[in-house]
């Protein structure tokens, strides 16, 4: 029974959690919440906000309670699977220091989901005006503006999802690990 549940808990909390980061990263970029998708996540996320909003401010364009909300959430996520299983339960300190770079992780794993369905859309709509599309474009745009001014598109090619492709991989493969351990050792 533990199993199933489990696996019910480790299905629904990280979609939870990226739909929250969704949320997130919506306000960040100054997406357009007109947009049918950008409405969908707000009605999802909302139950959750709404109470949180009256403790934690938003500060200019970044909606703070959906990350703490995500940070919570994927640090009960944490120790119900942990209790389910029988495991020994890290400290709080250090098990909020690894919910919070969990939190990063999933935040870097939309980007670059992001940046796949942008290259696969623009070989096969590049003129298409649907809603996700768009959405993912605004997304986009605060990570691969500036890439594109470092590395211009030439012939007509962005090159600029290969540079954020390496930044991605660099943060989540080399820097956020390096920084867990640092923190995690200090404890």
């Amino acid at each position: 029974m533990s199993s199933t549940i489990s696996y019910i808990i480790e299905f629904f909390a990280p979609l939870v959690a990226f739909f929250l980061m969704a949320r997130f990263l919506l306000q960040a970029a100054k997406a357009d919440f007109y947009n049918p998708i950008s409405q969908g996540i707000v009605a999802i996320t909302d139950p959750l906000l709404k109470p949180l909003r009256a403790i934690v401010p938003t500060f200019r364009n970044f909606d703070l309670s959906a990350l703490l909300c995500a940070w919570l959430l994927q640090a009960a996520l944490g120790y119900s699977i942990l209790a389910l299983h029988g495991q020994a339960f890290p400290g709080v300190p250090a098990h909020l220091i690894i919910s919070f770079f969990d939190v990063l992780r999933v935040l870097l794993q939309i980007y670059w989901l992001m940046i796949i369905i942008s290259i696969i859309s623009s070989w096969v709509a590049p003129t298409s005006s649907h809603p996700a599309l768009d959405l993912v474009r605004q997304l986009l745009e605060p990570l691969l503006g500036p890439a594109r001014r470092l590395l211009p598109p030439i012939g007509g090619l962005d090159f600029s999802p290969i540079l954020a492709f390496l930044l991605i991989g660099l943060l989540s493969d080399r820097i956020i690990p390096i920084l867990q351990h640092a923190i995690l050792s200090l404890l």
